[in-house]
């Protein structure tokens, strides 16, 4: 890293910028050698006239973005310097370090997202095992009751995370953070969209899903009554699973009823291999009239 700073005599701000570069420097512990160049005297190199004084260059960059001038004059900040934690911002950035708080935020970030899949594991979790032609066996299911607290985690989790990168925050030496969090910021309003995504799923259906033709023909109709549904998208999942069971021509649920509809092609053993369906999806069933 290079730094430079620099000035010509007479310019008021010039101590206090020296002495806020030195204590930026502290802050982020880095043993630096600042070049202090005199833009106006004789042997000044030529790419240095035309900057004001002061000017702190963090491997070649203003701190403020600005360009060399055509002459040099007096520069003045906003709050006459330029503060520590503008400055620290520029060595943190050139360094590569991210901000402490994105270290911190990124346990809000995950417990978020962890709440948020649980929240919705009542259909999420035995969609996706279904998928891979697993078992459900239970597991979405046991969550459900525990649901609300799941999405109070998330919530909780979320507004910590938001907390920890919007915040004003000093270190031990009193010096404000800089709030160079643009990434860790990205991050958590990605992450806070797809948690909300996930909280939100088991409530899109419209409480009834269809697998398979029901204007295809069918010999035999069976009725279930399913139980531990929690959500309107739950619905989806065991009809589905209903549907891989050899035999069957189409299976509707509704969850308002709880009454699953098999129509299948007469086979024995149906009832059997429909409530084992079910309960693979981590349900439970029974016969309904």
């Amino acid at each position: 890293m290079k730094i430079q700073l620099l000035y010509f005599d007479g310019c008021p701000n010039l101590a206090p910028a020296r002495d806020a570069l030195r204590d930026a420097l502290a802050a982020e512990k880095l043993d630096v050698r600042v070049d202090e160049i005199d833009v106006e005297a004789p042997d000044a190199p030529e790419w240095a006239r035309g900057w004001g004084s002061p000017t702190i260059l963090v491997d070649g960059k203003d701190l403020t973005g600005a360009t060399r001038s055509t002459g040099a004059a007096c520069r003045i900040y906003k709050g006459g310097g330029p503060s520590v934690a503008e400055i620290r911002a520029h060595l943190a950035e050139a360094r590569g370090a991210p901000p402490a708080s994105r270290g911190r935020v990124a346990l809000p970030m995950l417990g978020a997202m962890t709440a948020a899949l649980a929240a919705s594991a009542c259909c999420v979790v035995p969609a996706v095992l279904a998928l891979v032609g697993l078992s459900g066996a239970g597991f979405g299911a046991a969550l459900a009751p525990y649901r609300i607290y799941f999405l109070l985690a998330t919530g909780v989790a979320l507004g910590a995370g938001f907390w920890l990168v919007y915040r004003r925050e000093k270190d031990a030496c009193g010096c404000e953070v800089p709030r160079t969090r643009r990434m860790a910021r990205v991050a958590l309003w990605i992450t806070a969209a797809i948690a909300v995504a996930l909280a939100a799923y088991p409530l899109l259906g419209d409480g009834t899903a269809k697998a398979g033709s029901e204007e295809a023909a069918a010999t035999a109709t069976l009725r279930l009554k399913v139980t531990g549904m929690d959500c309107p998208e739950c619905t989806s999942t065991i009809a589905n699973r209903i549907k891989k069971v050899p035999g069957v021509v189409s299976a509707s649920v509704d969850f308002e009823s709880g009454i699953a509809v098999v129509r299948y092609d007469g086979r024995d053993g149906m009832e059997a291999a429909a409530i084992a369906a079910v309960e693979d999806a981590g349900f439970t069933a029974t016969a309904a009239p």
